[in-house]
Order: structure tokens, then C-alpha cells, then sequence
């Protein structure tokens, strides 16, 4: 499903600086962490973030309304674009922690 990136989210510098920071780890197949004040709901998905798409990503997420996209997880995505990061990657968001990594070949 496509999602629209965000327009502005309070969680989007601190992913960016996080991505920016780590780029070169998760360049290399890592993991680049992000900390939040804890909260918000916990899910994995998996985004496709393509040069050329500047107002929406593809995600695996399968809701009714695009609307009720996890903001923490959409921001990430967002940052990714912003950091000229493309690709696939896998995003997951616990209790406040987010992880973002090269999607796995056979998620």
C-alpha cells in the first residue's frame, strides 16, 4: 500500500539525524536506532522508498486508512528519503525504539 510521506511530524528531525549519523552502518546491512519517549504502537513493516517518488513510499501495511499509518514509523521513512537513503528497508517500532535496517531478501 502507498502511504503519503510526512509533511511534518515531530519525530522526523530525530530519525533524520539518527539516519544521517549512521548512514554509513546502515549502508553497510546494519541497523540504525532511533529513541523516542516511549509509547506508541508496535509493528514491523516493511518500505520501498524510490528515487522519483517524492510524495509517497510503498509499504507491506495492510489497513483501511492510510490516515492511521504509524507517525514514528511514516517519519522514518520520510527521513529515509530525505537522507537519500533508497531502497527496501525494514522498520520496527517497539515501546518507544525504533530500528531501521535493509529489508531481509524473503521478509
Amino acid at each position: 500500500m502507498d502511504i503519503a510521506y510526512s509533511v511534518r511530524s515531530r519525530f522526523l528531525r530525530v530519525c533524520e539525524e539518527s539516519i544521517r549519523q549512521n548512514c554509513a552502518e546502515l549502508e553497510a546491512g546494519g541497523a540504525v536506532y532511533v529513541e523516542f519517549d516511549g509509547g506508541g504502537y508496535g509493528r514491523r513493516v516493511i518500505v520501498t522508498i524510490e528515487t522519483g517518488a517524492a510524495d509517497r513510499f510503498g509499504s507491506d501495511w495492510q489497513g483501511k486508512d492510510t490516515t492511521r499509518f504509524l507517525a514514528r514509523i511514516r517519519a522514518a521513512a520520510t527521513a529515509l528519503r530525505n537522507c537519500n537513503c533508497f531502497g527496501s528497508y525494514e522498520i520496527v517500532h517497539r515501546d518507544g525504539a525504533l530500528g531501521i535496517r535493509s529489508a531481509p531478501s524473503n521478509p
